[in-house]
């Protein structure tokens, strides 16, 4: 608790890092004499650097979801008074779900189809295609050669990305 004779901690904040990055929290509005700084994660995932100086940096490089971080910062002045405030950090998915696009061509009754059109910003993981669009997953692989599929057939082409998100596309062949 801060009283009139001591220090007043102020963590800044709150704060907004993308999984994996980092950010610098700013503890220099604290007020008092001859302060030290002591930061610590009281709740939620990440790490601390630099943590007994005014601005250490928060750490979400091993964080891949959603998630929010509370810090607590403690000052303690010339007389060894403290005082201590709390912050938040939000940290956001900075991934992006994959975009699943095929193309195909028909040669008689024999059908190609390649999932090379779909994109991720990391990589693609698996391609499932479902041949019926029934729920069962007939091939697997980016592409698929010489397959009989009659003509006016749904195909369902599902793609799982590195970060284990999914994106699908069904188009008539």
């Amino acid at each position: 608790m801060s009283n009139s004779k001591g220090p007043t901690a102020d963590t800044g904040g709150p704060y907004t890092v993308a999984t994996g990055g980092t950010i610098g929290l700013d503890g220099s509005n604290s007020s008092g004499k001859q302060l030290t700084y002591s930061w610590t994660i009281t709740s939620g995932p990440g790490t601390l650097q630099n943590a007994s100086t005014q601005t250490p940096t928060f750490d979400a490089s091993g964080v891949t979801s959603d998630d929010t971080a509370t810090i607590e910062l403690t000052v303690t002045g010339k007389k060894g008074n403290t005082d201590t405030d709390t912050t938040t950090v939000d940290i956001t998915d900075s991934s992006s779900p994959p975009t699943a696009d095929f193309t195909y061509s028909r040669k008689n009754k024999k059908v190609d189809l390649d999932g090379s059109a779909s994109s991720d910003e990391g990589t693609i993981q698996s391609y499932e295609w479902d041949v019926g669009a029934d729920g069962t997953i007939d091939y697997t692989g980016q592409t698929v050669s010489k397959k009989k599929i009659p003509s006016g057939t749904q195909v369902k082409l599902t793609i799982t990305d590195d970060d284990n998100e999914t994106d699908s596309i069904t188009k008539t062949v």
